[in-house]
């Protein structure tokens, strides 16, 4: 017994049992319909249903749902095989219109460093020593923006090359919400390329912004977002997003499975402590410290040291990993993947660990040597 399943293009062909011949009732034509009709919770229907028995066939039902099982199965998976296969063009084919794509070619060899900072004093090493000079975006808080925008701009108005990102948090309450607002309406943004949204609450507060004051700046989506397919992401381009830093929690063969587009326009974070949680119960405030500058630390049972970095302002503290991500050997799986930037990531950092951090990353990068 065969059948043949066509679905899009797709066409299988399964074996089952063979079949016999009848010794008392035969194999009916309205049996097969009944079985092999049943798709169940399966993804699909049958749309046009052709059966081709011979006279006094048998063959039992048990085999009859078997070979429909076993038939489906191949099919569902040839049709997500054929997807992956073609869904670059389907992918292009959509977004090609999308005037705000930037579209970056190239491996991350040719188009740079991204860097994130968290401080002034991060913030200050990048903007007046050369360290500054070898990257190609600088993604600044907004609040810290605000503070140092004249600086910002200065340095910007000497070198345009430079790419300024304005980051926004990672989860956004009322009085964040409110702080964004007029932060569009306070600062001066002329030295800005694009904005980085972590989730979408602040992805609609900057798209509403941006159309008021008709801005043409790049959105970048956040690991927060993530974006792990072609279904999130055509939700997000056709939202207004142009780029993407890859979510910390993607491994190699789910970057791989995305569309070179996706690829083409991500950054991937190859060095940094990742956040693992956001917490509204500000630990200075709790210790009636609010407001003076210290390192604090969480220990676990293990008694490892998590940094925290606390928000006087939003009274919120970011809890990071104790052991920073690192990709220092992945510079051939990187290539591999097209991937546009290197994104390194600085939270707790002093300036005098990002030089030596920064320095390593980029020999073990960009120039092959191997260390740990």
């Amino acid at each position: 017994a065969s059948i043949l399943l066509e679905c899009e293009g797709v066409t299988v062909t399964c074996e089952g049992e063979l079949v016999a011949q009848a010794e008392k009732r035969p194999l009916l034509r309205e049996d097969i319909v009944k079985q092999i009709g049943k798709t169940g919770n399966t993804d699909f229907v049958f749309a046009d249903l052709k059966i081709d028995v011979e006279k006094d066939a048998f063959l039992g039902l048990k085999a009859l749902n078997e070979l429909r099982r076993n038939a489906l199965e191949q099919l569902k998976e040839k049709l997500l095989l054929h997807t992956f296969r073609n869904n670059e063009k389907k992918y292009e084919y959509e977004y090609k219109d999308n005037d705000k794509t930037s579209h970056i070619q190239g491996s991350f060899l040719s188009n740079g460093i991204s860097v994130s900072v968290s401080d002034a004093d991060q913030l200050q090493l990048f903007l007046k020593t050369d360290i500054g000079k070898q990257i190609r975006r600088l993604y600044i808080p907004f609040m810290l923006y605000q503070n140092n925008a004249q600086a910002i701009k200065s340095v910007w108005n000497k070198d345009n090359r430079l790419q300024i990102v304005i980051s926004f948090p990672m989860v956004v309450r009322k009085k964040a919400a409110d702080a964004i607002k007029q932060f569009f309406q306070m600062a001066d943004l002329e030295p800005v390329h694009g904005f980085l949204m972590g989730n979408l609450e602040v992805l609609q507060i900057v798209k509403n912004e941006t159309a008021r004051m008709r801005w043409n700046k790049i959105l970048i989506a956040g690991p927060g977002l993530y974006l792990f397919n072609s279904e999130s992401s055509r939700f997000l381009w056709n939202y207004g997003v142009t780029e993407t830093i890859l979510s910390f929690e993607l491994n190699e063969r789910e970057i791989y499975s995305l569309t070179d587009k996706i690829r083409q326009d991500a950054e991937i974070v190859v060095y940094g402590n990742i956040p693992l949680m956001v917490t509204a119960n500000c630990i200075k405030n709790t210790v009636n410290q609010c407001g003076k500058d210290f390192q604090i630390y969480l220990k676990d049972r293990y008694q490892k040291q998590f940094s925290v970095v606390t928000d006087c302002y939003l009274c919120e503290n970011t809890i990071y990993n104790c052991v920073p991500l690192s990709l220092h050997n992945e510079g051939e799986s990187l290539k591999k993947n097209q991937i546009c930037r290197v994104h390194m990531l600085f939270t707790t950092e002093t300036p005098e660990e990002i030089k030596k951090i920064f320095a390593f990353m980029y020999s073990a990068l960009f120039q092959g040597e191997k260390g740990t």
